[in-house]
Protein backbone atom coordinates (compact mmCIF):
# COMPACT_ATOMS: atom_id res chain seq x y z
CA UNK A 1 0.00 0.00 0.00
CA UNK A 2 1.14 3.43 -0.65
CA UNK A 3 2.03 6.27 2.12
CA UNK A 4 2.20 9.90 2.05
CA UNK A 5 5.76 10.05 0.99
CA UNK A 6 5.28 7.11 -1.75
CA UNK A 7 2.10 9.18 -3.37
CA UNK A 8 3.58 12.21 -3.34
CA UNK A 9 7.22 11.04 -5.04
CA UNK A 10 4.95 8.93 -7.31
CA UNK A 11 3.00 12.01 -8.63
CA UNK A 12 5.98 14.33 -9.21
CA UNK A 13 7.85 11.97 -11.12
CA UNK A 14 4.94 12.24 -13.26
CA UNK A 15 4.88 15.68 -13.66
CA UNK A 16 1.45 14.77 -12.47
CA UNK A 17 -0.17 17.97 -10.18
CA UNK A 18 -2.76 17.07 -7.36
CA UNK A 19 -5.55 17.89 -9.31
CA UNK A 20 -5.29 15.63 -12.24
CA UNK A 21 -4.18 12.73 -9.83
CA UNK A 22 -7.44 13.24 -7.86
CA UNK A 23 -9.54 13.43 -10.82
CA UNK A 24 -7.91 10.34 -12.28
CA UNK A 25 -9.02 8.39 -9.26
CA UNK A 26 -12.00 9.69 -8.16
CA UNK A 27 -11.28 11.97 -4.89
CA UNK A 28 -10.68 15.63 -4.42
CA UNK A 29 -7.11 17.45 -4.47
CA UNK A 30 -7.81 18.38 -0.78
CA UNK A 31 -7.84 14.23 -0.63
CA UNK A 32 -4.82 13.91 -2.15
CA UNK A 33 -3.18 16.77 -0.65
CA UNK A 34 -4.47 15.36 2.97
CA UNK A 35 -2.37 11.98 2.25
CA UNK A 36 0.76 13.50 1.16
CA UNK A 37 0.55 15.70 4.21
CA UNK A 38 0.05 12.64 6.33
CA UNK A 39 -3.03 14.16 7.52
CA UNK A 40 -5.45 11.09 6.57
CA UNK A 41 -4.36 7.65 5.77
CA UNK A 42 -4.44 6.36 2.20
CA UNK A 43 -7.37 3.44 2.29
CA UNK A 44 -6.74 0.31 0.52
CA UNK A 45 -9.27 0.93 -1.87
CA UNK A 46 -8.16 4.58 -3.18
CA UNK A 47 -4.24 2.81 -2.58
CA UNK A 48 -5.49 -0.13 -5.42
CA UNK A 49 -7.37 2.98 -7.69
CA UNK A 50 -4.01 4.73 -7.68
CA UNK A 51 -2.37 1.67 -8.55
CA UNK A 52 -4.49 0.96 -11.42
CA UNK A 53 -4.21 4.47 -12.68
CA UNK A 54 -0.54 4.49 -12.59
CA UNK A 55 0.04 1.07 -14.43
CA UNK A 56 -2.19 2.55 -17.20
CA UNK A 57 0.29 5.18 -17.45
CA UNK A 58 3.10 3.07 -17.26
CA UNK A 59 1.41 0.50 -20.70
CA UNK A 60 0.68 4.72 -22.33
CA UNK A 61 4.10 5.27 -22.01
CA UNK A 62 5.37 1.78 -23.06
CA UNK A 63 3.12 1.91 -25.98
CA UNK A 64 4.22 5.37 -26.94
CA UNK A 65 7.99 4.51 -26.73
CA UNK A 66 7.23 1.16 -28.84
CA UNK A 67 5.53 3.15 -32.04
CA UNK A 68 8.00 5.61 -32.07
CA UNK A 69 10.84 3.22 -32.28
CA UNK A 70 8.34 1.39 -35.28
CA UNK A 71 8.07 4.62 -36.77
CA UNK A 72 11.64 5.34 -36.39
CA UNK A 73 12.82 1.82 -38.22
Amino acid sequence: MLDSKGIKELRKTLSMSQETLAKNVGVSWLTVNNWESGRNAISNLSSAKITAYMSTLDTEAIGNELERDINNS
